[in-house]
């Protein structure tokens, strides 16, 4: 990630969002993924290499499905979701699969 500085010719300063910049070939892999407790949502980052849909899953530590999303549209590229995950606690996993392969990233949440 990048964050672009721009300064003005009377010197002052102003802050862009964030940029993701991507080096290479894109690859199917979760960039990032976190759980914020004020809205309740697990934000989803993750590089994908064609437009195949993607399947979610978030699992607890003991293997119960919290959430479930199918047929996420997708495209190469930096993909970003939201997903609405109220009521998670602890360690958790973040499962993103397709028809040939799946990747997990943990999730801790702490209320």
């Amino acid at each position: 990630f990048y964050k672009l500085k721009l300064i003005n010719y009377d010197g002052t300063e102003k802050f862009s969002h964030f940029v993701p910049i991507t080096i290479g070939d894109h690859v199917f892999e979760i960039t990032s993924s976190f759980y914020n407790n004020e809205d309740g949502l697990i934000h989803l980052q993750f590089d994908y290499d064609n437009y195949e849909p993607v399947q979610i899953f978030v699992y607890n530590s003991i293997g119960e499905l919290l959430y479930n999303q199918k047929y996420v549209a997708a495209q190469p590229g930096v993909n970003y979701v939201l997903l609405n995950a109220i009521d998670l606690n602890g360690m958790n996993y973040v499962i993103l699969q397709n028809s040939k392969e799946q990747k997990v990233k943990k999730l801790m949440s702490v209320k």
